[in-house]
């Protein structure tokens, strides 16, 4: 049987399945290989890069590997980094079998690898799987990783940094209360009502929020139906992407959105969130605006994530 190779995550992981068999990629972590014979059942692969100081032992490496895992499986490990399992589950109706492959890449980086497929419980569909993994021990076999860390295991340094980032409460405007990164250089313009956070320097990445108000046209008015009034103003004539409206309670609301500017030579994506409060005669309104280039994007989306939490967790009032 021939087999072809497939590079992910920044070619830290190659995995080769049969040259029949239909590969599609979902999201950067995520894929979905079907099938000659049809579109179910599906192996599922879940891949990724992290990062993780305190699994330095085996022992806690096999720990990890087995949540989740009923008792009692084994954890092989091949050569000196490598550690499998595999797992099945049966119920009346259903199967499912899994398996878990994880790449230690001295000191602290991690490749993971999980594949399941599920399939009814029936005849027919047990015949055609036990088929299909009958191929999984030369697939897991020809499992390749990169002796060198790569783009992706950055990033899961990265994401790792921004989990447990130690954060400091900052008061603006004696309106917002907001907890930030310590290592987050904050300016505040006071007489702008602006503040510009340099959140990585190397790679020019800010954030910016600034405060301002605006007069209620109709201070009766429903909260909801108020704010959704804004924001059709606020947006008119502009094209957005990925819009989310988030009604906190009955005086706050988190609106939020991206942007696509084409320049020259690159696409700038602008992140836009406005965290409202409403007050009998005025919206109390602060602006969020987080950008980077397209082709830092996975980067981005790590900051962004993280911005985005810390601006729902926001207290404004």
């Amino acid at each position: 049987m021939k087999y072809k190779e497939y590079k992910f995550l920044n070619k830290t992981i190659y995995l080769y399945f049969p040259d029949d068999w239909i590969v599609s990629q979902n999201s950067i972590n995520s894929i979905k290989v079907k099938f000659p014979f049809g579109p179910y059942p599906t192996l599922d692969c879940y891949l990724d890069c992290f990062d993780n100081p305190k699994l330095n032992y085996d022992n806690k490496i096999r720990d990890y590997i087995l949540d989740g895992v009923e008792k009692g499986k084994e954890v092989i490990k091949i050569d000196d980094n490598i550690f499998t399992v595999s797992y099945e589950f049966k119920s009346e109706s259903e199967n499912l079998i899994a398996w878990k492959v994880l790449n230690f890449l001295k000191p602290r980086s991690f490749r993971e690898i999980r594949l399941s497929l599920a399939w009814p419980e029936n005849d027919d569909a047990n015949k055609i799987v036990s088929e299909i993994i009958k191929n999984i021990p030369e697939i897991l076999d020809r499992i390749k990783f990169s002796e060198k860390k790569t783009y992706s295991d950055f990033l899961g340094g990265i994401k790792y940094k921004l989990n447990n980032i130690k954060l400091k409460k900052y008061q603006f405007w004696n309106h917002l209360e907001i907890f930030l990164p310590e290592k987050w250089s904050c300016q505040e313009d006071k007489k702008e009502s602006l503040v510009i956070l340099d959140i990585n320097e190397e790679k020019k990445l800010k954030l910016f929020f600034e405060y301002f108000n605006v007069e209620r046209k109709q201070a009766k008015e429903d909260n909801d139906q108020a704010v959704s009034d804004f924001i059709k103003e606020i947006t008119k004539g502009s094209y957005i992407n990925n819009a989310k409206f988030v009604k906190a309670d009955n005086n706050n609301y988190i609106f939020s959105f991206f942007t696509k500017e084409e320049n020259k030579n690159s696409t700038l994506l602008n992140h836009i969130w406005y965290r409202i409060s409403v007050k009998e005669t005025k919206f109390l309104i602060i602006s969020f605006i987080f950008n980077y280039e397209k082709n830092e994007i996975e980067l981005g989306t790590l900051y962004h994530n993280k911005i985005d939490e810390l601006i729902k967790s926001a207290e404004l009032n």
